[in-house]
């Protein structure tokens, strides 16, 4: 991995406007090695990774205030790290205005907003520091992450558009950033200007795994499967264990694969590279790879075997966490399928009611209680045959289902459900609804096989 070789020092750092307030050279050089280590995906096993990183800054400079707020945009919205965060952000609140900057203060506000679950707060805060600092790295990659888990697509567009007429193509992270404005631009439905970018990524990065997933998305909503198999055939030689977006890249193709109905490739490329990964992680964002996997060549038809109890094996550890409403989807579909989950499907909905309902004021209780908690009771009701349940459960709230966070393409998942139970329902209007919902998806995506196979099921059952 081509981490940069010259990392900022202090007085580097304060020549780009972005003074801090430590005179540490090696802490300020290790915070420029742990924002190159989240541009890449990938962790340097000779520091521990970014974590092991921070700490290294810590070490070195235990008051290092730009460290603690590292830390808590890496773990912040992690409830298994929440003693560590709540002691992070008293830290944070004992240090007097004084000894900070403007900056600085705007990051600690920010921080404390995204370790309280004020999610989209600490996002605007962010884009408030963007809007000062346009080469502030830790604020675009903490807001860019932010816009991602809010739903926020057409701000993961508009905040590179303001932030990269500042940066210079020789700047070592310039690469890297094009293929964040690609990924917006994709999912502003920008394709063209999309491809442009992500091309000049690449041409910069060639391994840029970020660059190689926003072409990804290119493909998948272009309907350009065959093309986008082909890419990642291609580029497999940048699909290291080590990279943290490897085993999403993976899933990325099973999508290709599935929408082509090559379903036997999709179950190989899930059992040899996603499922060991999972199981090796424990990381909810492979698990939802595992589940939207699975559950897509569901919807297929295609019966997956047991499988469903080993993504459950993993995910049962977590159901308390609530850390993303994204994420509690996938766990209800992974539990309901799975046979031994399916009993403790009233304690996964108790839990979740319990903490929407003592945090209504965070962005969690507020798209759980709106959106997300009726999803969920709508995949369970999905997921055990009862599709007329499952489509009046969806129906209210699915044009809002953005706001759980994701991708277009890994919230198509939940497109799909309402789709699959409207056809399944033997409601008549559910069956019109249907019928209406697949039209509309012909629109944004007119080549896509998937569509014409569902199309032709529900013309010939109904």
């Amino acid at each position: 991995m081509n981490y940069q070789t010259n990392t900022r020092d202090c007085q580097a750092w304060k020549d780009e406007g972005l003074e801090m307030s430590t005179t540490s050279n090696e802490v300020a050089k290790l915070l420029d090695h742990a924002i190159d280590q989240m541009f890449c995906h990938v962790a340097d096993p000779m520091i521990g990774g970014v974590i092991g990183t921070v700490d290294k800054m810590l070490e070195a400079d235990p008051d290092f205030f730009m460290a603690k707020i590292f830390s808590i945009g890496v773990q912040g919205g992690c409830c298994r790290n929440s003693r560590t965060i709540a002691k992070l952000v008293s830290e944070l609140e004992a240090v007097d205005d004084s000894k900070l900057n403007e900056r600085e203060k705007l990051h600690r506000k920010a921080s404390i907003e995204w370790a309280t679950e004020k999610k989209r707060d600490a996002c605007r805060t962010w884009e408030h520091i963007l809007l000062q600092y346009p080469k502030d790295t830790i604020a675009i990659l903490f807001s860019f992450y932010g816009y991602i888990i809010t739903g926020q697509s057409r701000m993961l567009r508009d905040s590179l558009a303001r932030t990269l007429p500042y940066w210079r193509e020789s700047d070592f992270h310039y690469g890297y950033l094009q293929g964040y404005y690609a990924f917006g631009l994709e999912q502003s439905n920008q394709f063209v200007q999309a491809e442009k970018a992500v091309k000049k990524s690449l041409e910069i990065n060639p391994d840029n795994t970020w660059g190689l997933h926003a072409y990804s998305h290119i493909f998948d909503a272009t309907c350009r499967s065959q093309e986008g198999v082909d890419f990642l055939e291609e580029n497999d030689t940048f699909l290291t264990d080590d990279n943290s977006l490897t085993c999403h890249l993976f899933w990325h193709q099973t999508v290709n694969l599935t929408e082509l109905g090559h379903y036997d490739r999709v179950l190989k490329l899930y059992d040899d590279k996603i499922l060991p990964t999972f199981k090796q992680t424990s990381n909810p964002f492979n698990l939802n790879d595992g589940v939207q996997a699975l559950q897509r060549l569901e919807f297929e038809g295609v019966n997956v075997g047991d499988r469903w109890e080993e993504v459950y094996s993993v995910y049962k550890t977590m159901y308390n966490s609530h850390e993303l409403v994204y994420d509690d989807m996938h766990l209800t579909a992974a539990m309901i399928q799975s046979k031994t989950g399916r009993e403790s499907k009233s304690n996964l909905f108790e839990s979740m009611e319990k903490h929407l309902n003592k945090s209504l004021d965070t962005t969690y209780g507020d798209v759980c209680k709106r959106i997300g908690f009726p999803f969920a009771k709508g995949i369970a009701a999905y997921c055990e045959g009862n599709f007329e349940e499952a489509s009046n459960l969806f129906i209210p709230v699915y044009k809002d289902i953005w706001e759980i966070g994701g991708s277009k393409a890994t919230q198509d998942i939940f497109n799909q459900y309402v789709i699959n139970a409207c056809v399944r329902s033997p409601n008549q209007f559910h069956r019109r609804m249907a019928r209406s919902l697949l039209h509309e998806r012909k629109l944004f995506r007119p080549d896509s096989l998937l569509t014409d196979r569902v199309l032709a099921k529900l013309d010939a059952h109904h």
